[in-house]
């Protein structure tokens, strides 16, 4: 008799059954989407209400691009009244400031403007007074008829001789003024020019 093998011995182990799936049930057949909603928002829409209706709560699940983001009913964030005085502050202190500067920039604006006028007034009276169609003698405070405008400040020149230590020369000063009643800064040029003494040149041109 032959012997029996060593694996004949043990019991036989039993197969595991496979777990055969179960039937799925029929498909509930989905609505089509309305106007403006995307399929991936109908289909779960409708996931929501069938858990709704078997008392389950719908699991999370990722947002789709067709899904936006859930948002809360917080209100916008706006400026507070501090932000916006103290704006309005900052605008009010800037606009005060460009004020004074343009104001600035027109006042030596109209000072350059008069001080060359006054600088050709001033070369004028001197020419006349050296050409003998002014006469030579000290005026103070007169005003200039031929400069003089309807409307403006008036112009005053005042000439003052001076005397020299240079033989035989004299020193015509004339200064040309304009005055501003409003409080605007006075425009004064003052001219210097040396020209021959008449009483010694008819000293010199005496006969003997």
């Amino acid at each position: 008799m032959r012997p029996r093998p060593w694996y004949a011995a043990q019991a036989p182990v039993p197969c595991l059954a496979e777990k055969t799936p179960s039937k799925p049930g029929p498909r509930r057949a989905l609505s089509p989407a309305p106007r403006g909603m995307s399929c991936g928002a109908q289909h779960r829409t409708e996931a929501c209400a069938a858990y709704s209706a078997e008392g389950r709560s719908l699991p999370h699940a990722p947002l789709t691009p067709d899904q936006p983001p859930a948002t809360t009913n917080q209100p916008p964030h706006g400026f507070t009244l501090l932000e916006v005085i103290l704006a309005l502050g900052i605008f009010l202190g800037a606009l005060a400031v460009i004020g004074e500067l343009s104001r600035a920039a027109l006042d030596n604006a109209r000072m350059t403007r008069e001080t060359c006028e006054a600088q050709l007034l001033c070369e004028s009276i001197l020419a006349e007074v050296v050409a003998g169609i002014a006469p030579l003698e000290p005026v103070y405070g007169a005003p200039i008829e031929s400069a003089n405008v309807e409307g403006d400040p008036p112009w005053f020149y005042s000439l003052d001789i001076v005397p020299i230590d240079q033989e035989g020369l004299l020193a015509l000063e004339v200064t040309v003024t304009r005055e501003y009643p409003t409080g605007q800064r006075p425009v004064s040029v003052t001219l210097v020019r040396w020209m021959v003494d008449p009483a010694a040149v008819a000293m010199t041109t005496e006969p003997w």
